[in-house]
């Protein structure tokens, strides 16, 4: 599998024959500490949790997204329990 990050552009997932395209999720940029790093946990979250290559790649999305709109490279609690359950941000199809 190659995971590649696209910045505001979102992400490309491939795995075998299986490529998307998953684009990005608005933010306020403030600071871009940590945000490939929070991409990478929520990408592995979703994969771990047998999701498919767009449920990770659009989730990954929304993680970072979340993360460059504050300083410092951590979300909160209540930021982490958002995304999870998804009501942070509609989920966009990937390509």
């Amino acid at each position: 599998m190659v995971v590649v990050t696209l910045g505001e552009r979102g992400c490309l997932v491939r795995r075998g024959n299986e490529q998307v395209h998953c684009p990005g999720v608005s933010a306020d940029l403030v600071d871009t500490t940590g945000a490939g790093d929070l991409f990478t946990a929520g990408f592995l979250h979703q994969w771990l949790q047998k999701m498919s290559l767009s449920e990770c790649g659009a989730f990954a999305n929304r993680v970072a997204s979340r993360c460059v709109e504050q300083m410092g490279p951590t979300l909160t609690n209540d930021q982490w329990e958002a995304l999870l359950l998804g009501g942070e941000v509609e989920l966009r199809k990937c390509s």
